[in-house]
């Protein structure tokens, strides 16, 4: 059972001790499923399985359950007596260990229950069975005496969990923005998810392209009314009345939902699950949950009693406006599924207005706001491509009404940028946008600088000679001057160029009285992150990341989220990465229209990759494989925005580290063609670091020597020394990466050293390395930092393999693990081959330190 492994772990304990499980969740948690799955496995170790179900129009019929079942059943149609049913039950179970399964044991029949009860106490037969979460404790354990019994809670499913188990069940992958929005929508219930995407693809609103399943239409629709009023049958007419109101209005605080309803009403709704409270500063936010509820309410309820709801909140609110729309941040952790589910509203909503006042003034200066609208919030390029088409006259030279040329400017880069990213014709953009600059005027300076970035990420290499001198004309514009220097900061960096880049934006922030857009803001965090300044970087990137959850701002989040997990990764610091990783990756791809922007997410899904890879999760890391593989968006020339990173990861973890190192210089090669020079040096280090040979450095040194940034040139110390078995120089290059916060590469470091005098025969000097490694080792946080660079801590073993390995450890000859597997020597030859190459160690004592991480694959 994958998606609920923990879970199946603690339930089998319980049963296996002999203590009944009562599995909790509410309609659509999976209860069934996981009852089910549970007996399966338990049935696979030799348990006798009995399964009953109760059902709610029988649950007042004694033994009605048991009955339905095939026991307790005379000829005469009457049931018998308790003891009988006991004995029956007892007598048709066989030897061993058995289970019984109630299925909605809430339905059961109370005499049924007490012939379970029964066999519990005398013969230790353990009961599993699922219910409903109820506001108050269940009344069946207490009532029945079942004795002790253990609760499972079955919680919302991770965004991770809810794709693997949608993607299992249909049989085919869903793009991430379909599986953002199930996944907000049903706030991880499975059975809610399951229900839109079925009635989805039945009804044409979700389709299967080219192998993948997507929708560019509203989940909602009539079929799904029965899935959600399951959920609200349990409410009482109050809670109902409070629940619609708080549908209706949308976000509010405590206090002013209190004046709609009463609190032990909202109590009663929090503890059924349908509504969230979110802190918010010093407040509570409440929300209606899952999602799914909102729709219901809004599209199902008729005419009349929508007025009478609105009256009522008119005479209910007071005049000053005390319904608060999601304006305060809500706080990273608390729900994942509500936040995704509040940026969503708030795009739309965005979208609605915007669409509103072009209906109503068809202006260029009203064109551009609901074109960005619509790029926001919905995936659909025909959409886009009507909204561009509708506005296209306004923008003509010859018009008598002809737009001011800033908002001319504005318009032709907004469509090169639509062109390049969602039709992917870049080439066609960038000369569209460099023959229309001749009619804009002042402003032609902003589409030439936007055709600048497009070729930068898109084409490759760039050439940025045709740009305007930013700071040789007087009269030149200050928006265009700062169209100008972004995007030479962007070429710079991408180059390389550091101290160029840093230029630029200096520039910017004297032009704009130090107001960065977000792209310049992730710029300076880049470069922070490349000059080795961690702390700073990391700050930055999370006031980035706060500030856009501020403004529900996904394509602000995910950038800075990159930031700063590529600040962490670089050091080897795994541990925080996933922990960014996991909200990050259920705001699905909110790619952005600037420059950077667009590589957000595709960022993300790389790191998520090689973090899984890194702890073992092998179905999470091909997951995330095989979606990369689906993008559409291109390899970009910024850090960590290349599929190679996962690639390379998945090879090395495998222990093909050869494969690994060529894969990330094949990747560096490609990115020096295109004038990527820094994403370039950043894989030749990596290549190093897998297969440190003198034959690699010789061929990479000359490139990347020249790449400024200290994250670039202390790596390559780092790998140079390695290379060169130079323990002085690793010793030293230790303490300083120490100093700077670089405990991964110092770990690294000593590691390194301590093999180099090791293998020069000086054991003192290697055992004092091994000591300062253990030193700073201990004053970190523990399950952090990943010393091992790309060679993982997780090895991936066969199962033949992690079974040599296991006898090598324990100190068996290699005939006496022949003899043992029934395998020739050599065979038991190539595989400790293998298991030795795989996990880098070198002699077969020490294999008992790598077999604990070793897991076994295919």
């Amino acid at each position: 059972m994958s998606l609920r492994r923990a879970e199946t772990e603690i339930a089998i304990a319980a049963i296996g001790d002999g203590i009944s499980l009562e599995i909790v969740g509410g309609h659509g948690s999976g209860r069934t499923t996981f009852l089910n799955s549970l007996g399966m496995q338990l049935a696979s170790r030799s348990f006798h399985v009995v399964s009953l179900h109760g059902v709610r129009p029988l649950s007042s019929r004694p033994l009605a359950a048991l009955n339905v079942a095939g026991y307790a059943a005379r000829a005469d149609g009457r049931p018998s007596g308790i003891d009988t049913v006991l004995a029956e039950l007892v007598d048709r179970l066989p030897q061993g260990s058995s289970l019984i399964t109630v299925d909605d044991g809430d339905y059961l029949d109370e005499m049924s229950w007490g012939v379970l009860a029964a066999l519990h106490a005398r013969h230790r037969v353990p009961i599993a069975f699922t219910r409903l979460a109820r506001p108050a404790c269940s009344a069946i354990t207490s009532s029945f005496g079942l004795g002790e019994v253990s609760t499972l809670e079955l919680r919302p499913l991770r965004f991770d969990e809810l794709a693997t188990a949608l993607e299992s069940q249909h049989g085919g992958p869903l793009d991430a923005s379909t599986l953002s929005q199930l996944y907000a929508r049903s706030a991880g219930n499975i059975g809610l998810a399951c229900a839109m995407l079925e009635s989805g693809l039945r009804e044409g609103r979700i389709e299967t392209r080219n192998g993948v399943i997507t929708t560019d239409q509203s989940l909602w629709a009539p079929s799904l009314v029965q899935a959600v009023e399951r959920l609200i049958d349990p409410l009482t007419p109050e809670q109902r009345g409070l629940l619609e109101l708080l549908a209706f209005v949308g976000v509010l605080d405590v206090e002013t939902a209190d004046l709609l309803g009463t609190s032990r009403d909202l109590e009663q709704l929090e503890d059924l699950d349908l509504v969230k409270l979110l802190p918010s500063g010093d407040r509570q936010l409440v929300s209606v949950s899952p999602p799914l509820v909102v729709d219901y309410f809004r599209h199902f309820v008729r005419p009349a009693r929508r007025l009478r709801l609105i009256r009522t909140l008119r005479q209910t609110l007071d005049p000053a406006g005390r319904v608060v729309l999601p304006a305060a941040r809500v706080q990273a952790g608390e729900s994942a599924a509500q936040l995704v589910h509040l940026i969503h509203e708030r795009q739309e909503t965005r979208a609605v207005i915007a669409r509103s006042e072009w209906d109503r003034s068809r202006t260029l200066r009203s064109a551009i706001p609901y074109i960005e609208a619509l790029s926001e919030a919905t995936r659909a390029t025909a959409d886009i491509d009507a909204a561009f088409e509708e506005s296209a006259p306004l923008v003509d030279a010859e018009a008598p009404d002809r737009a001011p040329d800033d908002l001319r400017a504005a318009w032709h880069a907004l469509r090169a940028v639509h062109d390049a990213y969602n039709h992917h014709k870049p080439e066609e953009a960038v000369r569209r946008l460099r023959a229309d600059a001749a009619t804009a005027g002042a402003y032609a300076g902003i589409m030439l600088a936007c055709a600048v970035e497009i070729e930068l990420e898109l084409i490759g290499p760039v050439d940025d000679s045709g740009l305007p001198d930013p700071d040789g004309d007087d009269e030149m514009r200050s928006a265009v001057r700062i169209a100008i220097h972004r995007a030479r900061a962007l070429v710079a960096l991408v180059r390389g160029e550091l101290a160029a880049s840093e230029r630029h934006l200096a520039a910017i922030r004297e032009i704009s009285g130090e107001e960065l857009d977000l792209v310049c803001s992730a710029l300076v965090a880049m470069i922070l992150a490349l000059r080795s300044r961690t702390t700073e970087a990391l700050a930055l990137a999370r006031a980035g990341i706060e500030s856009s959850r501020l403004r529900f701002d996904a394509v602000g989040m995910q950038t800075f989220a990159a930031i700063a997990s590529f600040c962490r990764m670089a050091d080897g610091n795994y541990g925080e990465v996933e922990e960014i990783l996991d909200e990050m990756m259920s705001l699905g791809d909110s790619s952005g229209r600037a420059p950077l922007t667009p590589f957000a997410h595709l960022s993300l899904t790389i790191m998520s990759s090689v973090t899984s890879s890194r702890r073992g999760r092998r179905a999470v890391a091909d997951q995330r494989d095989a979606e990369l593989l689906r993008m559409r968006t291109p390899d970009g020339p910024y850090p960590t925005t290349q599929r190679s990173w996962a690639f390379g990861q998945s090879l090395a973890s495998r222990g093909e580290f050869p494969e690994a190192a060529d894969e990330f210089s094949r990747c560096g090669d490609l990115l020096w063609a295109r004038g990527a020079r820094l994403s370039a040096a950043l894989a030749y280090n990596s290549a190093l670091e897998i297969d440190p040979s003198t034959e690699r450095l010789a061929r990479h040194a000359s490139r990347i020597e020249p790449v400024e940034g200290a994250l670039v040139q202390d790596t390559f110390e780092h790998v140079t020394a390695v290379v060169h078995s130079d323990g002085p120089a690793l010793l030293a290059n230790a303490d300083r990466f120490a100093d700077g916060g670089r405990y991964g590469l110092a770990l690294a470091s000593l590691s390194a050293a301590a093999k180099s005098f090791a293998e020069a025969g000086d054991d003192a000097s290697a055992a004092r390395a091994r000591d300062r490694h253990r030193r700073l080792r201990d004053t970190l946080q523990p399950d952090t930092f990943d010393a091992d660079r790309f060679r993982t801590t997780y090895v991936e073993l066969t199962a033949r393999e992690l079974e040599v390995a296991r006898y090598a450890a324990a100190g068996l000859t290699n005939q006496q693990i022949a003899d043992e597997l029934v395998l020739s020597v050599r065979t038991v030859e190539s595989h400790l081959h293998r298991v030795m190459r795989k996990t880098g160690v070198e002699r077969r004592h020490h294999l008992k330190k790598v077999i604990g991480s070793a897991g076994a694959g295919t």
